[in-house]
């Protein structure tokens, strides 16, 4: 088990490689941003970044260089909200940096979304995280995940995601932080990826999300919204 482990995280990396890589300069130091900066993007994530609602994801200490790709991606029109297209387009690629670097700076919401969660839904949903859990004195294997990847693999047993950058190389990899996400967003982002209507998303998630069969959506999500950041980093 421990080697097709072993290739099994080998294949997520390097589809990550293929799909999530990008060349930009290395980040700049930490800047302040006004209050009129801010404005825009305050009137649905708060000043804090914890959101308006369980619909609007939590960008509060998510990774600059994810939220810098996920604008550029509504700016382009590759992801589809008329509200978020709308607003990137006033923003310049400086100001879009300036924005993330300090709402990644933010304090996440330590709170989960669901505080207790369905036991037997959890359970479940922790299995369809990272099939090669133990449960029940039983391994699990990798049920027909996609190459064997599990969404551990990639957004990493804690549910806290990572960004890598290269400086020497400017090559920038970011997977988003799930942990301490609203049920509710989780949902709808999972489904997209589920029904395929999320066409310009990782090419990995595309592909896992054709796996996942409507009961291993409503528990993978039940065990998400259990997670906090301050849980997945201790």
């Amino acid at each position: 088990m421990q080697i097709k482990r072993f290739f099994a995280i080998v294949a997520s990396l390097m589809m990550l490689s293929a799909c999530s890589t990008e060349s930009r300069a290395p980040a700049e130091s930490v800047t302040s941003v006004t209050a009129a900066e801010i404005q825009l993007c305050a009137s649905c994530h708060y000043v804090n970044g914890t959101s308006k609602g369980p619909e609007i994801p939590k960008i509060a200490g998510q990774y600059d260089v994810y939220l810098v790709q996920a604008v550029e991606n509504f700016k382009q029109g590759r992801r589809d909200s008329e509200t978020m297209q709308r607003i990137a387009s006033l923003h310049t690629e400086e100001e879009m940096k300036k924005l993330a670097r300090y709402f990644a700076a933010q304090k996440p919401d330590e709170h989960p979304s669901i505080p207790i969660p369905s036991p037997a839904l959890w359970s479940k949903g922790k299995e369809v995280f990272d099939p090669a859990l133990w449960s029940r004195g039983k391994e699990i294997y990798e049920k027909d995940r996609v190459y064997g990847i599990s969404c551990a693999d990639c957004h990493g047993y804690d549910g806290m995601g990572y960004a890598y950058e290269s400086p020497q190389m400017r090559n920038v990899r970011a997977i988003p932080r799930l942990a301490g996400q609203s049920h509710e967003y989780l949902a709808s982002a999972v489904q997209k990826y589920v029904e395929g209507s999320n066409l310009y998303g990782f090419c990995t998630m595309r592909k896992a999300g054709k796996t996942l069969a409507k009961e291993d959506v409503k528990a993978l999500v039940e065990y998400l919204s259990s997670l906090t950041p301050a849980a997945g980093r201790g």
